[in-house]
């Protein structure tokens, strides 16, 4: 219980501070509607897709992984400062608990990234798609549960990281590979043999595929199923493991 009401005290403290400055907000809620904007009309003419509602079917469940992506695993960057200013060892003399330093933060991640998901469907809803309203609800429960791994993920990097640009460079080098393989532009059945053969292994893609099947309504369908073991065995080892180290860490 003590455990949960400080990772809430950190999640308030952390959602003032990311909303102090309103040119991440804004960058936060332009990118996904560029993205809807500029890309779409592209997409359906290189597919020959009949209408706008059908690209839309197609390529927001795919650009929600995206911008999952964009937002939880870059999180841990912010870190890097506070443990090199020692705002971290100084929280060994706080009685908060060493756990909910980390789980408030992920929490702030995932709850940021809902609400661009949520406005990314909305507009999605306005030109023409009609996604199954329940296998949008499983959708975002799936996609916060990988949005809270990766952003585990990205903070125990941090907690090891010299500085932000070695960071950075560092997960661009491992998130390029992985978004190009998991078909959130274009789905895989468009790619060559390799390619499928290689996206098998890649947790994303099943997670793209999944969302595809959940928005389509097919709740039950084998790659829904998968797509939601996959996230929750994501979530459970990342932000198991990121929690043990941040308690360790901090010990």
């Amino acid at each position: 219980m003590k455990t949960l009401r400080d990772s809430l005290v950190v999640f308030s403290q952390q959602m003032a501070l990311t909303m102090r400055n309103p040119t991440w907000v804004v960058i936060g809620i332009v990118q996904p509607l560029l993205y809807l904007a500029l890309f779409l009309p592209l997409l359906r003419n290189a597919l020959g897709i009949e209408s706008q509602a059908q690209a839309a079917a197609l390529y927001v469940p795919g650009l929600l992984v995206l911008l999952l992506t964009g937002a939880s695993a870059y999180a841990g960057v912010g870190l890097i400062s506070d443990v090199r200013n020692g705002v971290l060892d100084r929280c060994r003399v706080s009685a908060v608990s060493r756990s909910a330093l980390l789980l408030g933060r992920i929490l702030r991640d995932v709850v940021s990234y809902l609400l661009q998901a949520l406005l990314l469907i909305g507009v999605a809803v306005a030109i023409g798609m009609r996604p199954s309203p329940v296998g949008v609800l499983v959708s975002l429960v799936v996609l916060a549960l990988v949005a809270a791994a990766l952003s585990a993920g990205s903070h125990v990097l941090a907690l090891g990281a010299a500085h932000e640009g070695a960071m950075t460079g560092l997960l661009q080098l491992l998130t390029l590979p992985v978004l190009l393989l998991s078909g959130i532009m274009i789905p895989l059945t468009y790619a060559p043999d390799w390619m499928r053969a290689v996206a098998t292994v890649n947790p994303l893609s099943h997670i793209v595929t999944g969302t595809r099947e959940l928005f389509d309504g097919q709740v039950t369908s084998r790659p829904a199923y998968l797509a939601v073991g996959l996230a929750v065995g994501l979530a459970l080892v990342l932000v198991g493991g990121a929690a043990r180290r941040f308690t360790v860490r901090l010990s």
